[in-house]
């Protein structure tokens, strides 16, 4: 059995299908785009099929990641009743990935703990570090959504009608490695067919940034302007002065919240205790015969090991097959 998993199933909700194929025999297959492809946590996976083209390292090593997971063997079982212990995965590359170069995808904010002063200085210098560049261009585009109507005249009027959000993506174009290949055939001449050294993609790199950043490294105006208006729009958050603790735990407030929930709770119980059939069982009982948590845990550890191998899912299913009618609501939401 197979499911095709998206968030326009009709049948049942995508969660549901994700829980079935987690905990059941069935689905066997799951067929899906992105909505498990990181952060689900499918321990019984034993085979990874590729579908289609993933360009990203970082997203091919989480959707590989699947299949790394570790299962206790009797968990094994409980889903593939004809397996011993989950030793390795598989990986079926059906499209070619592994075939072709993937990209190593960086955050554009690389420096976090330079300033925005030192930032702009390193350009002003004819500084073209990719790191402090990338992070430059982050800060500005950051600052550009800031910016209301009053702000961005005062930027055009300095900046010779330059925007901080085409200078920010300027940077960000000047960053591109294939950019950087294109500019370096273009300025050494390289023949068609041909790869241009790692020199010359330095040189032709260097330029792009240079040209990219000029309207803030030849303008001192812009640059003093933009840390003003940069303190005026962002909170400042102090990273030196220390912290001193006066008090820890629960304050007075919460703490009658709390009691005054446990108190209802108790008086609930001890006023049905002979009424509810569930709490008169349990009261009816000496504290030593008493059912515990453990007892229970215990018989669902009996019951789903092998040979049996009986889920919930599983035997609501037989029951259902057998006399539905009787089955009222047996589906994914009892689970």
């Amino acid at each position: 059995m197979s499911v095709k998993i998206t968030c326009k199933v009709t049948a049942a909700q995508p969660r549901d299908l994700i829980q079935a194929f987690r905990n059941s025999f069935e689905p066997r297959i799951a067929v899906t785009v992105d909505m498990i492809s990181t952060g689900a946590d499918i321990r019984p996976i034993e085979i990874v099929m590729f579908m289609r083209a993933v360009r990203s390292r970082v997203l091919f090593e989480r959707m590989k990641g699947r299949g790394v997971r570790v299962i206790d063997a009797r968990e094994l079982q409980a889903v593939t009743p004809d397996a011993r212990a989950k030793t390795h995965f598989v990986i079926v590359d059906c499209v070619g990935v592994s075939d072709v170069r993937l990209a190593d995808t960086q955050p554009l904010e690389r420096k976090k703990t330079v300033s925005f002063k030192v930032l702009l200085e390193h350009v002003a210098m004819g500084g073209t570090d990719p790191a402090m560049l990338s992070s430059l261009a982050s800060r500005l585009a950051r600052l550009d959504r800031q910016c209301g109507p009053e702000e961005r005249r005062r930027i055009a009027e300095v900046s010779n009608g330059a925007g901080i959000g085409a200078i920010s993506h300027a940077i960000v174009e000047g960053l591109d490695p294939d950019r950087q290949v294109a500019k370096a055939h273009s300025m050494f001449d390289v023949p068609a067919g041909a790869e241009p050294t790692e020199q010359q993609v330095k040189q032709a790199a260097t330029t792009l940034l240079n040209q990219a950043a000029e309207p803030i490294a030849t303008r001192p105006a812009l640059r003093h302007l933009l840390q003003d208006i940069k303190r005026k729009l962002e909170q400042i958050i102090d990273d030196i002065s220390v912290d001193e603790l006066i008090e820890a735990g629960a304050s007075e407030a919460a703490k009658q919240k709390a009691k005054s929930l446990v108190d209802s709770f108790e008086r609930f119980i001890a006023d049905n205790k002979e009424e509810i059939d569930a709490l008169q069982c349990f009261y009816g009982t000496s504290y030593a015969k008493r059912l515990r948590f453990s007892d229970l845990k215990t018989l669902a550890d009996e019951i789903k090991a092998p040979p049996r191998a009986w889920t919930p899912e599983k035997l609501w299913r037989a029951y259902e097959t057998l006399d539905k009618h009787r089955v009222r609501g047996a589906s994914a939401q009892r689970f």
